[in-house]
């Protein structure tokens, strides 16, 4: 499998393997940030009571916060063009599922990306999230 560098990876942790479009991300300079929430609708409070009833439309919704630090500019920007599309395929090992599975995602609004001189050249951060449909 190639990943955004060109290079073939043999990955041992399927845990932190994460595929966008069939690509490998490089690994992730701390581990992925797993978090799983509940989308609902808008709440219902009555007048009468006084007590908001939940209106939950879907509960564990995937959110994989994911940042690189010291990439060179290029794989960041492969990484960014992956991650572009409005929504793509994501291959992630699911935690409340114990398996590898395909989820429809997006990439949040909010991206940091930030390049520094460094000896020789320059490097990127970058850092993202990925968010269930």
């Amino acid at each position: 499998m190639n990943d955004v560098r060109g290079m073939t990876n043999d990955f041992n942790d399927e845990e932190r393997k994460i595929q966008v479009k069939g690509t490998s991300l490089p690994y992730t300079s701390a581990p992925p940030d797993y978090q799983f929430s509940d989308l609902d609708n808008e709440g219902i409070r009555p007048f009468k009571t006084g007590v908001l009833r939940r209106n939950r439309i879907r509960k564990n919704v995937m959110s994989i916060g994911l940042s690189w630090e010291n990439i060179s500019p290029k794989t960041a920007e492969n990484i960014l063009a992956l991650v572009d599309e409005q929504t793509f395929s994501v291959n992630v090992y699911d935690r409340t599922q114990k398996k590898r599975v395909n989820k429809t995602m997006y990439r949040s609004a909010d991206v940091t990306y930030r390049e520094e001189k460094y000896v020789g050249g320059y490097v990127a951060f970058l850092s993202f999230s990925l968010i269930e449909c």
